[in-house]
């Protein structure tokens, strides 16, 4: 694509710049025609008609926090490996910090050891 629009290593295919071939086709038009149309019929939307105006959002949020969990877990079922070095890191950080302080008094020391812990 670089090569055909001439900013490739060689010169440009053509005597005349895509930008140029495209504001001449009919296509350019009919995508010109149809912003112009959904630009009209958005105006004459009342603002009780617009779902905009009632939400900010295009969709509910349990809605959104649905896909939003399904897609994660798709994306760690797929990486299996990270899911199980995360479980091993916390159970072995879980399992030293705990084993570090387990037989602790109540002195002052020791409670500043607990808060350490957590």
């Amino acid at each position: 694509m670089l090569d055909a629009i001439g900013a490739g290593l060689t010169p440009r295919v053509g005597d005349r710049d895509w930008a140029e071939l495209w504001r001449e086709s009919p296509e350019f038009e009919e995508t010109l025609e149809e912003i112009a149309r959904i630009k009209t019929e958005a105006i004459k939307l009342e603002k009780g008609e617009s779902k905009a105006a009632s939400s900010s959002f295009a969709t509910p949020f349990w809605y959104q926090l649905k896909v939003v969990t399904k897609r994660s877990f798709v994306g760690l079922w797929r990486s299996p490996n990270y899911v199980y070095t995360r479980v091993f890191i916390h159970a072995a950080i879980s399992l030293i910090l705990s084993l570090s302080y387990l037989q602790l008094g109540q002195s002052m020391r020791d409670l500043q050891y607990r808060l350490f812990s957590m």
